[in-house]
């Protein structure tokens, strides 16, 4: 049983992948997103590679200490925390390295309106880990919106210095 099992599992987990690709395919035809340059395209391949490399590295240990952990019964109460430092440090990564670059999402046409969004998730995030970072306690949990938060008014600094550094070079 634990066979076959664990080929339904296998075959659910190809299933999968087939259709989120032929989604994403199907998605890309029919969209209207506009495209980016082949300089842009390189950057963001360049960023996706860093980014997959950088979580391998990170999460290949962690997947081992969590094995470890349930071999031996026990749990950690940070596991959750640790995840999410993972996933919101490789989005962050990704988008740094974009937005330096000049091939980021197409927010990066529109600095001020990015920075107003950033700052209000930034902030929104701030007074939740403010308000109810208490109640949230369970396996660090209450950490994510500070996490969060700063992780978005660190993206609003980096379009402010941009949008600077654009204005600057469009002045001489």
């Amino acid at each position: 049983m634990l066979i076959v099992k664990s080929i339904l599992i296998a075959l659910g987990l190809l299933g999968t992948v087939t259709v989120l690709c032929a989604t994403g395919t199907w998605l890309e035809k029919k969209s209207t997103i506009r495209d980016y340059d082949e300089r842009q395209m390189k950057i963001r391949g360049k960023a996706y590679r860093l980014a997959c490399l950088t979580g391998a590295v990170y999460f290949t240990p962690v997947v081992i200490w969590q094995m470890l952990l349930a071999d031996s019964g026990q749990t950690s109460p940070h596991t959750y925390l640790v995840l999410f430092l993972g996933v919101w440090g490789l989005v962050l990564l990704f988008y740094t390295y974009c937005l330096w670059n000049g091939a980021a999402l197409p927010l990066t046409d529109k600095h001020p309106w990015a920075i107003g969004v950033c700052l209000l998730f930034g902030g929104y995030e701030i007074v939740k880990f403010i308000g109810y970072g208490s109640e949230l306690r369970v396996a660090q949990m209450g950490m994510v919106p500070l996490l969060m938060g700063a992780g978005f008014l660190y993206l609003a600094v980096l379009h402010l210095i941009q949008h600077l550094k654009e204005r600057g070079e469009e002045a001489r």
